[in-house]
């Protein structure tokens, strides 16, 4: 998610602050940061409610936009763990498959030759 450049803005003031209090330990810079904080908690929350508000806004009947959502969400996406190979772990969907197709070709081999 691409945070709008005034939420990013104050969260590298925010930083800047807390650098400033780590150097001084002076309540002040804390008792800012602190604040920065909360803002940027609460411009968060409302940057998301604000988006998700326009995307629901965005489905129009005609175009199936509401069949396509409600399709990405009741669709359950299933994670398969990383297959331990002969070199390393595959992580990468790609690399799974073709692990697994490699395995199951020298497992039909081992099972024709029985």
């Amino acid at each position: 998610m691409k945070l709008p450049p005034r939420i990013t803005n104050k969260i590298t003031l925010r930083n800047q602050i807390k650098k400033r209090w780590y150097i001084t330990y002076d309540p002040r810079f804390k008792r800012k940061c602190t604040e920065l904080t909360n803002e940027i908690k609460a411009d968060i929350k409302q940057y998301d409610q604000d988006s998700w508000t326009e995307w629901l806004l965005s489905f129009n009947q005609e175009d199936l936009s509401i069949y396509d959502a409600t399709r990405k969400f009741a669709r359950k996406f299933r994670k398969i763990p990383p297959i331990l190979d002969t070199d390393w772990l595959k992580y990468i969907p790609s690399e799974k498959r073709t692990h697994l197709s490699t395995r199951l070709k020298i497992l039909s081999r081992q099972t024709q030759s029985l």
